[in-house]
């Protein structure tokens, strides 16, 4: 009779648990001290204001304790990935247990398993304690079944993920402490190098702007802590994150991947594959490079000496610290090629952008080549607030346009404001925007800080005189079929909330009049002086400003008929 030898190791998983159970139980009893006990607290307490506070603003299970939950979703999952990587990581227990009459897929697999059994398996109990929970007692106003499956999808998927990215980071490392280290960076990486290339980006262009940063708000969406975050404060609600499930499954594939080449010598090593050991070390020798020159640049007033000199300070620490960190010695200061070699390349880098070799500085699209354009002068001040408003061209007539394109030509051959360090503020200090929609459906964006305003009112006045720019700047004013819900009158001695649709309509129209009317200085003093004001709420999740100038003489007749105008008095 033919033997078979079972894959499932028995000693394999009770070895696992002795050493990392605690884990799963500590999570447990913080779980079940989290929600389902602090939910019976709750309804021991029970009174009308809590039913009522629990049904206008629990959305889902992270509502309760959510700022705790958040800590335990990325911390548990990372460390539990931590221990879970202890057998290669300690060089007796690597040699054991590579020793053992296992194959090494076995191995990995039954390794992975511990390490996330202990992760999901406490999720899965407290589940089923709040399903039987919701049976027992009457808890409805706190949470409903379609809640906790909710509330596991998320959590379990958080948990691989984490977990998952956690034991990749293991398989690249021979130091506990540096896989946890490593598993945080690389998470915040794209978010932080987009940062920092952004802020020395602004600091060498002249005209640059942030809001150049499409990349930037990418790597924001994509961030697992911005997610982990929306959820846990209530704002689980159409969020996209299905692509971790495929992310974690990638994880444990190059995981695995990359234990079938690891060594068992390299047990205790920073990094357990030497082709990735360059790649670490002018890693973090250009990210303490660039922050070296955001620091010294940001607190220098963007001086481009100081900034250089916290390129060189920061490139020569990032390089001997990571040097360090490889070697586990501080006697690396002999080996200095690789950082000669890192300088050149950077100079070259440095100097291409200073010196604009790409022409990012002096360019100015033909106009033959532009659709639209937006422009802010800086003067308009702040007049909506619409969380998902998509900025539009405010400028579509050829004139206009001629006159953006002249005032663009002026700040670039005149280079003002080129010198933020030295500039002056002061009331005529703005900050000029110009976004160029072109017909090959690109766009072009360029920001500049004006210190006298004065100098370019020749060029800036025909556009904000003429009514095209008005209409366009306050386009959700002029909209024809643009209903509004109520407005609110606000003034130095008060405020008030009109809803009759006809004292609406009639404001409304009047403000469409003499904003057009308005002259220059008029508008200019309106927002300059906002102590007179009227907010305008359409019934969604935006809302608009009007300034009301003394001048506006159409509007200021209806407030008064309308017994408004008393709160500007």
């Amino acid at each position: 009779m033919l033997s078979k030898t079972s894959y499932f190791k028995k000693e394999i998983w009770k070895q696992g648990f002795r050493s990392t159970g605690w884990i799963g139980l500590a999570y447990f009893v913080i779980l079940l001290l989290l929600i389902p006990l602090r939910i019976l607290m709750e309804k021991s307490n029970e009174d009308s204001e809590m039913i009522g506070y629990y049904q206008n603003n629990a959305q889902d299970l992270f509502f309760i304790n959510g700022e705790i939950q958040l800590v335990l979703l990325v911390t548990v999952p990372v460390i539990a990935g931590i221990f879970a990587c202890r057998y290669l990581q300690v060089k007796g227990s690597a040699d054991f247990m590579h020793s053992l009459p296992i194959k090494r897929s076995s191995l990995f697999i039954h390794q992975y398993l511990i390490g996330i059994t202990n992760v999901l398996l406490p999720l899965l109990l407290i589940a089923c304690l709040m399903w039987i929970l919701h049976g027992m007692v009457d808890v409805n106003y706190m949470y409903q079944p379609i809640d906790i499956a909710s509330w596991l999808y998320y959590t379990i998927m958080c948990n691989l993920f984490f977990y998952s990215f956690s034991y990749l980071i293991g398989m690249l490392t021979g130091i506990s402490v540096v896989q946890g280290g490593l598993t945080y960076i690389f998470l915040l990486f794209p978010y932080g190098i987009s940062m920092l290339i952004l802020y020395n980006l602004d600091m060498l262009l002249f005209g640059f702007s942030e809001q150049n940063a499409n990349l930037l708000g990418l790597f924001v969406l994509f961030s697992p802590f911005y997610w982990v975050i929306q959820l846990t404060m209530n704002y689980a609600e159409g969020i996209v994150t299905w692509y971790y499930w495929p992310l974690s499954v990638i994880c444990i594939g190059l995981s695995f991947m990359l234990y079938r080449y690891r060594q068992t010598e390299s047990a205790s090593q920073t990094l357990a594959f030497s082709i990735i050991k360059p790649i670490f070390k002018f890693g973090v020798t250009i990210c303490f490079m660039l922050l070296g020159g955001v620091y010294f640049g940001m607190n220098q007033q963007h001086t481009i000496e100081w900034s250089i000199f916290g390129y060189i300070l920061g490139a020569l620490l990032g390089y001997f610290l990571a040097e360090m960190l490889i070697q586990k010695s501080w006697r690396v200061f002999n080996k200095w090629r690789g950082l000669a070699i890192y300088s050149g390349i950077s100079m070259i880098v440095l100097l291409s952008i200073v010196l604009d070799w790409y022409g990012y500085e002096t360019k100015i699209p033909e106009q033959e080549d532009i659709e639209g354009i937006y422009f802010s002068s800086g003067y308009e001040g702040f007049t909506y607030f619409e969380g998902d408003r998509v900025k539009q061209p405010n400028i579509m007539d050829e004139a206009l346009k001629s006159q953006v394109i002249s005032l663009h030509e002026k700040i670039i051959s005149d280079q003002i404001g080129i010198n933020e360090q030295n500039i002056h503020f002061t009331n005529d200090t703005v900050t000029t925007q110009i976004t160029y929609y072109l017909t090959n459906g690109n766009e072009i964006t360029r920001e500049y800080i004006i210190p006298d305003r004065t100098e370019l009112d020749p060029f800036i006045i025909p556009i904000l005189k003429s009514d095209a720019y008005k209409q366009a700047n306050f386009s959700w004013l002029y909209e024809e079929d643009k209903v509004f819900k109520e407005i609110s009158v606000h003034g130095i001695e008060g405020s008030e909330v009109v809803k009759d649709q006809e004292t609406i309509r009639k404001i409304v129209e009047a403000l469409r009049t003499d904003y057009l009317n308005a002259s220059y200085k008029e508008i200019l003093e309106s927002y300059r002086y906002d102590s007179r004001t009227i907010q305008f709420d359409d019934g969604t999740d935006s809302y608009y400003y009007m300034p009301v100038h003394e001048a506006y003489d159409e509007t200021m007749q209806v407030l008064k008929e309308e017994n408004l105008a008393r709160w500007f008095n």
